[in-house]
């Protein structure tokens, strides 16, 4: 059999060629070959073939492939592994950016040339704009700047453009262009007077007003009931009876008639939908999807190529079991639904595993024989696979476990190989004495050794420090008695500073400075001076093997295995594919953040390490895939909150978009508020509904009414108080700072955190705290605290900054 020396893929060749292959390479190659042989597989199974410079090296260097539609497609075992798809993502981005170009009535700009998602490509708007855009950016809808308005004004050009865009509705004449687009301008309304707004949202996304946006949700709120009933037979017809039916709100549920099921329930809301009766809506489902027999048999037949005979069937729906004859086993029963995915008769699979099997373990039963003759038996052996243990018969020891992999490429019963080896090692006293002599000469005296096996420890004297103990192996490698060994050692280490100063220099030039050394022997720690890093100590013996500064071999270590930041981008590129911008990159090390550019949430900062370790990448991302914690559907948001207030608030306006957006809600008594909804499904009530029962001075009402301290400077602050063994926490806003001294005599304060932010984020950020650790409110009533925060206490460090 002739094998090549290093074949460029290991998958042509035939298992009998692969094991010979393995026998003749140590066991680093074995894993390495193991290894290729696996990525060839994946390779093969998704479509691929190997170009002719392919060469497997290890899991991290590329190696060249060609993709299903004929292009050089480069990337590492390690990210072909795994990564999903197996297409040429560089091109396959390109096609799509182009394609994307082309429909939106774009063009290629002059010198274009496609790079990655990141490197900017010139193109040319529909209106015939030069612009520079990278493609993630593209991708994730930003357009012309100068078409969409994104470009800097002037006061007198930003009233001109605000007025073609909402005409006289408002009053200009305090508005004052500040900075930049993201800059507040103060703009007149003639209804509620001045507000503040950014001039891209009033221009690009043509905001106005935001209190005329309320009272116009606010008339749209209110519905009659015989509105409702007009609404309703206008979605339904007459399908529905409304003669129970009393409506008061569309978040209230009411009772309707189905002709059909009679009563039942539902949001008024959601009625108007289109949702009506679930009965009806289960049967019309069932009708919809329900086959014929017929319908069943010609399908079945289609998928089992006619192997069965299907007289006796009698379908009803995909669960229901149907009687199926297979000829030879005669009739059995199974799932229809389970019978149309491929699923037939379980004997026929039963016999044809069998069979499989039964030609698998007669050639892993002939292999064996080839390399190991008649010396075992293989009776009781059940193949599997080439690596799940088999049972073999040894005609000495009995029964023994080995996978097939090992025991084809030579190893056998393990207590054979034990007593081989046994027999090989040992040796008469005789020869132990004269092998020792001719290492040793007449060093030793070996008349007390009576030798066993070369690990038992034999008695043998010393001249000089008499009876020592030794195992005859290592004596044979040439030690002796330890004690003459140490004397020898340090007459050999014994040097002078000077000596000990010389050999170094020799060694590390004049790198370092020795002025604070002092030499005593070779294996005692001496001070030698960095000029880089300082002092640091190490033994004068490792110094003189070469080592020196560990500072600096740490970072010449770092230097030889950081990545370029290119080199960073291709190996997320082979991750994540085209998702992120890796533009605004700077790679310093695995463990330094980069900023990455995510096309939905925008840049966020990550380690290197986490960035191609992760699924996902980006953070929020993740998070979204979770579900309900970080983005619900309207339907949702309204479930939960009915869970927290129930029938309290109206959600017929309720429009959830993200937990942090505000949302509409109707109080049945004040009207329109807007909430975020974070803070309405931990309990935050209308905030007219809440003023003067809540904790504190402020509230959303009371920034409403007095909309300048909304921005004013304050302090949000988290103290811990101490007097004797008594501990408590405080959270809390402080404008001032001047009150601690004089309502907490007694006390010692010590401010864990004190954070500067506007009024208003420091309410909400206490809020949420009291909130969310109620259960660790401080519930005894204490006068020293009285009017000074006693509501804000806790008995536990919430914060966990009390270290």
């Amino acid at each position: 059999m002739t094998l090549p020396a290093e074949p460029a893929t290991v998958y042509h060749l035939s298992e009998t060629d692969f094991l010979a292959l393995l026998e003749r390479s140590n066991k680093t190659g074995q894993r390495s070959l193991k290894a290729q042989l696996e990525f060839e597989k994946l390779v093969v199974s998704r479509g691929l073939s190997f170009s002719d410079n392919y060469f497997f090296k290890n899991a991290r260097q590329k190696v060249s492939l060609i993709d299903s539609s004929g292009e050089l497609y480069e990337v590492s075992p390690y990210a072909f592994k795994a990564i999903k798809s197996t297409t040429n993502r560089k091109t396959a981005a390109k096609k799509e950016f182009e394609k994307l170009v082309n429909t939106t009535g774009w063009t290629l700009g002059v010198d274009y040339e496609y790079k990655n998602t990141s490197t900017k490509v010139p193109l040319v708007c529909s209106v015939g704009h030069a612009c520079s855009i990278s493609p993630s950016k593209f991708k994730s809808g930003q357009r012309c700047a100068v078409c969409a308005g994104n470009v800097k004004y002037d006061t007198e050009s930003f009233i001109t453009r605000a007025k073609e865009i909402h005409g006289d509705k408002y009053d200009y004449s305090v508005t004052r262009y500040g900075a930049n687009n993201k800059t507040q301008v103060e703009i007149i309304c003639s209804i509620h007077g001045v507000f503040r707004q950014t001039p891209s949202d009033h221009i690009n996304q043509k905001s106005g007003c935001q209190k005329c946006k309320f009272d116009k949700l606010q008339m749209l709120a209110t519905k009659t009931h015989d509105q409702f009933i007009k609404d309703a037979l206008a979605v339904h017809g007459e399908r529905y009876c409304y003669d129970k039916t009393s409506y008061e709100l569309s978040s209230k549920e009411i009772t309707i008639t189905c002709l059909a099921h009679g009563d039942f329930k539902q949001l008024p809301s959601v009625h108007l939908t289109g949702s009506g009766c679930q009965q009806c809506a289960n049967e019309d489902l069932a009708i919809k999807f329900r086959k014929t027999t017929a319908e069943f048999i010609t399908e079945a037949s289609d998928i089992h190529q006619n192997r069965y005979d299907y007289s006796l069937v009698n379908y009803q729906t995909a669960h229901d079991k149907v009687k199926i004859i297979c000829g030879k086993h005669g009739a059995f029963e199974q799932s229809a639904g389970g019978h149309l995915q491929g699923a037939g008769c379980n004997q026929c699979a039963i016999d044809g595993r069998a069979d499989k099997q039964r030609k698998s373990i007669d050639k892993f039963i002939e292999e064996a024989k080839h390399v190991h003759g008649d010396r075992y038996d293989y009776s009781l052996t059940e193949y599997k696979n080439i690596d799940t243990p088999v049972d073999i018969i040894c005609s000495v020891h009995g029964i023994f476990s080995q996978a097939p992999y090992s025991h084809l490429i030579g190893s056998g019963c393990i207590q054979c190989g034990f007593e081989n080896t046994k027999l090989k090692q040992t040796k008469s006293t005789s020869e132990f004495v004269e092998q020792a002599v001719a290492i040793h000469g007449k060093a030793y005296d070996y008349s007390l050794v009576k030798y066993t096996g070369a690990k038992e420890l034999v008695q043998i004297i010393c001249s000089v420090h008499g009876v020592f103990e030794q195992q005859p192996s290592v004596h044979l490698t040439g030690a002796g008695c330890r004690a003459c060994g140490f004397e020898r050692s340090n007459k050999a280490k014994t040097m002078t500073q000077s000596e000990f100063i010389s050999k170094a220099n020799e060694i590390h030039g004049s790198k370092y400075d020795y002025s604070n050394t002092v030499y005593e022997l070779s294996h005692v720690k001496v001070d030698i001076i960095c000029p880089e890093h300082g002092v640091f100590s190490q033994t004068a013996n490792s110094h003189l093997n070469g080592n020196g500064c560990p500072r600096c071999a740490f970072v010449a270590a770092a230097e030889r295995q950081r990545l370029t930041t290119e080199e960073f981008i291709e190996l997320a590129v082979e991750m994540h594919g085209e998702t992120f911008d890796y533009s605004e990159v700077d790679y310093v090390s695995s463990h330094d953040k980069v900023k990455i550019t995510c096309p939905i949430h925008g840049v966020f900062e990550q380690t290197p390490t986490s960035h191609l370790t992760s699924d996902f990448g980006c953070r929020e991302c993740a998070n979204k895939s979770k579900g309900l914690a970080q983005r619900k559907t309207t339907d949702e948001f309204i479930s939960v909150a009915k869970e927290v207030h129930g029938d309290r608030y109206d959600y017929s306006l309720t429009e959830y978009v993200t937990a942090k957006d505000k949302v509409a809600i109707l109080c049945h008594k004040h009207g329109l508020f807007m909430q975020d909804p974070r803070i309405h499904i931990n309990g935050s009530h209308c905030p007219k509904c809440s003023y003067g029962k809540g904790v504190g001075t402020y509230d959303e009402y009371y920034f409403q009414r007095n909309p300048e301290e909304r921005n004013k400077p304050c302090n949000g602050y988290y103290v811990k108080f101490k007097r004797g063994a008594e501990v408590r926490y405080k959270v809390g806003l402080d404008s001032t700072g001047n009150r601690w001294k004089a309502n907490y005599k007694g006390w010692d304060v010590e401010f864990l955190l004190r954070q500067p932010m506007t009024k208003y984020d420091a309410w909400l950020w206490e809020s949420a705290l009291l909130e969310q650790h109620q259960v660790h409110r401080y519930k005894v009533k204490d006068s020293e605290f009285i009017g000074n925060g006693s509501t804000e206490m806790f008995h536990v460090d919430i914060l966990k900054l009390d270290l």
